[in-house]
């Protein structure tokens, strides 16, 4: 059974650290069950916790990229940072968080069908 290293407590750089659980949990080639004795329920609460993390963490950046398009429109001529620098930069953002949104919810959503494994497993 594989052991996690949460050594940076959520989000993306522990999921990054712990590659080979999520190595596993993305792995079409194994079955649920195969997934289920490689990594343990504390885990996978672990790798859940840090989807769950970096979630708000996206959800956040994004909110504020939007206060700061809004904060230098209004600036007009005193900003240091030009609309067109800011619109590469928020759609380069924008595309980074994309991905990474899409990675978490496909390492969520094996978590979740593993955890339900190990709990079905338990109750019998």
């Amino acid at each position: 059974m594989t052991k996690l290293s949460p050594q940076l407590a959520d989000g993306a750089a522990t999921l990054l650290l712990n590659a080979q659980a999520v190595g596993i949990i993305r792995n079409p080639d194994l079955s649920i069950a195969e997934k289920a004795r490689l990594i343990s329920p504390e885990d996978l609460a672990l790798l859940l916790h840090c989807c769950e993390s970096e979630d708000y963490i996206l959800q956040e950046l994004l909110q504020t990229l939007g206060k700061l398009l809004i904060e230098r429109e209004n600036l007009g001529g005193v900003a240091t940072v030009s609309m067109a620098e800011m619109l590469s930069f928020s759609g380069s953002l924008n595309t980074l968080i994309g991905g990474l949104w899409y990675c978490m919810a496909e390492i969520r959503q094996q978590a979740l069908a593993i955890s339900l494994y190990h709990a079905s497993t338990i109750k019998q």
